[in-house]
């Protein structure tokens, strides 16, 4: 029982470390205590405060916001994403695809799609493309690479349709 415990503490010790020093590091950015603090308001003030912070100019920021709309808000954030997904700003348009993706939001593929085909920026429709992928939209895929106006975004459809047929026959 003793050695048990001794193993325990010496394979955990350094995850542990590890874990507290990335918690460390994260909270002394000013940012990630506003998002905190954030989660305490009401949604209607919280979720949209969020969202703005999937612009900020450090990944690690915008991943911490990303991820603290979809662990502490879930559903409740979608109609905000909503809105996010028409927004002019890309670096918030991209960090929302980049939730519905990791989120797994299948309910948002419409606007996802939409985003690929109206979006201004180039690497907001490709990101539009990457997270229909990852959301099993074949068809919207199949739309894009037939009639989708630029080359790169209709190439980016090609090869992620291929993976997804790639995977679907479980080579």
């Amino acid at each position: 029982m003793l050695a048990h415990v001794i193993l325990n503490a010496v394979a955990l010790g350094p995850l542990l470390k590890s874990e507290y020093d990335t918690r460390s590091h994260l909270w002394s950015k000013p940012h990630v205590r506003q998002i905190e603090s954030l989660t305490r308001e009401p949604i209607q003030k919280a979720v949209p405060a969020i969202l703005a912070f999937l612009a900020d100019p450090d990944q690690e920021v915008r991943a911490y916001a990303s991820a603290t709309l979809l662990t502490r808000y879930g559903r409740d954030a979608e109609p905000f994403f909503k809105e996010a997904l028409r927004s002019t700003e890309t670096r918030i348009i991209n960090g929302v695809l980049l939730a519905v993706e990791v989120g797994r939001v299948y309910r948002l593929r419409d606007e996802v799609r939409s985003v690929a085909w109206s979006a201004d920026d180039r690497s907001s429709q490709l990101a539009a493309v990457l997270t229909l992928h990852s959301l099993g939209d074949a068809e919207g895929l199949r739309e894009i690479l037939q009639r989708h106006t630029d080359e790169k975004v209709r190439w980016t459809a090609e090869r992620m349709l291929a993976e997804q047929e790639r995977l679907g026959s479980g080579l």
